[in-house]
């Protein structure tokens, strides 16, 4: 199964750099926040409304050698969250997403 995880460039170009993947979530509330596909656009309306452009990463779920938990978030929603770093060969695929002239992200 296919988890998501929202970042930026610069945070993708340091992965690449030493192999692993890490997010300042990670130091500041334990784990790194992921989302399911159909949870993206809300997730992206909510917490990146000030970015124009972002990466998202397919992250294959049984390739993270971390703990990763569902957890429920303050919607009550499941959201999966990964306890610690993972390796760059977690991630599938990415995908470059852009905010369109009426304010919609898009995937280019």
């Amino acid at each position: 199964m296919l988890i998501y995880h929202i970042t930026s460039h610069k945070l993708w170009a340091r992965a690449a750099e030493i192999g692993r993947y890490s997010h300042p979530s990670l130091q500041t509330e334990g784990f790194i926040h992921c989302s399911t596909e159909a949870q993206l656009p809300e997730t992206l309306k909510r917490h990146f409304a000030g970015e124009n452009e972002v990466l998202i990463l397919a992250v294959v779920e049984r390739r993270v050698r971390t703990k990763l938990k569902w957890e429920a978030a303050t919607n009550e929603e499941l959201y999966p969250h990964i306890y610690g770093t993972m390796p760059i060969e977690c991630v599938e695929f990415m995908d470059i997403w852009l905010k369109n002239a009426q304010g919609e992200w898009e995937k280019c």
